[in-house]
């Protein structure tokens, strides 16, 4: 595995003393981004509801994006806007709030010519009868993915007109901090403190399934936003570690653990009766078809352009959460 963060990326520095700001600062990958550019030496400007600043910030405003003329205020002074924003996990939530949150988004940033380079998943896509790539056409199979690409719509029409809008799609998160994901850290985590465990997988274990480590989302999104090829298309696939099925993650975090480890395989039916019980079954319940079969994200494009790029395996992330790391 390549160990460098930058690599021969052609656009490492290029974010040094540009003012960016970030929207959603303080979620999972928004955290990161803004650690990612203060190490890169950006002014970051950062914009939420919360009036408490990150640390380390140039500068932080407290405006919610839900008021495109205070927003737009927000941005003017900044370079390019990054934007890792999310909604509760819930499908009435995104299918009432995510087209009117790209479209205040777009405004503010159209009135001051701001790029914008967005964060999305892959919901969008729907099955997948091979590697997704960003030439796969959009057929959204649950209510979710119709409201990503109804947000997708939205950016690519103010696209057509002119904008400079980059949507930046990545696998599901796995990796340090990441908990509100199908594998959440803290379970990889205590199953090796614990010598064992068992995890939750949301389908036959021996199918592959595409993740991402938060930190290489959070650069690939610092890249795009400077890197001018990267830009010239309307959507790019970020960097995701090899994919593995279920049944090899078991495998290999029971080497490392040194005791048992299984999946707990969740199928249709069990997560339909959890359901009953639980608002994150019910949800998770409509994505499951990402697990019925290989699930894998094609990231050439961007490593084609970024040769430096770190290739991650599985064991490289296992080693991430070994005890006293």
């Amino acid at each position: 595995m390549h160990t460098s963060a930058a690599g021969s990326d052609p656009s490492s520095g290029a974010v040094a003393r540009r003012r960016i700001a970030v929207l959603g600062p303080r979620g999972q990958i928004g955290r990161v981004v803004v650690r990612e550019l203060l190490a890169q030496g950006a002014e970051v400007v950062t914009v939420s509801r919360s009036a408490t600043p990150p640390a380390g910030v140039f500068a932080h405003r407290a405006v919610g994006a839900d008021a495109p003329e205070a927003l737009g205020r927000a941005l003017r002074d900044c370079s390019s806007v990054i934007v890792a924003v999310g909604l509760p996990y819930r499908a009435a939530v995104w299918e009432r709030e995510w087209v009117p949150l790209m479209q205040t988004i777009v405004a503010a940033a159209s009135d001051h010519d701001i790029p914008l380079t967005v964060l999305d998943n892959l919901y969008a896509y729907g099955r997948a009868s091979g590697p997704i790539s960003e030439a796969q056409p959009l057929a959204p199979c649950s209510r979710k993915g119709d409201a990503r690409r109804a947000g997708a719509a939205v950016l690519e029409h103010a696209r057509a007109w002119g904008a400079d809008i980059v949507l930046c799609r990545a696998a599901d998160f796995l990796g340090p901090g990441a908990e509100t994901t199908v594998l959440p850290w803290s379970t990889i985590t205590r199953i090796l403190a614990r010598r064992g465990g068992r995890f939750n997988w949301f389908g036959p274990p021996e199918y592959r399934h595409s993740f991402a480590l938060p930190g290489d989302v959070a650069r690939g999104l610092i890249t795009v936003c400077s890197h001018p090829r990267l830009r010239a298309a309307p959507a790019v696939h970020l960097p995701a570690i090899a994919p593995f099925s279920g049944d090899e993650l078991a495998a290999q975090l029971a080497r490392a653990a040194g005791g048992p480890v299984s999946a707990r395989v969740l199928s249709r039916g069990l997560l339909a009766v959890a359901g009953l019980f639980s608002s994150a079954a019910r949800e998770q319940l409509e994505m499951r078809y990402q697990f019925a079969s290989n699930y894998v994200i094609d990231d050439s494009v961007f490593r084609g352009l970024v040769p430096g790029e770190p290739r991650r395996e599985l064991s490289d992330i296992i080693a991430l959460a070994r005890p006293g790391r």
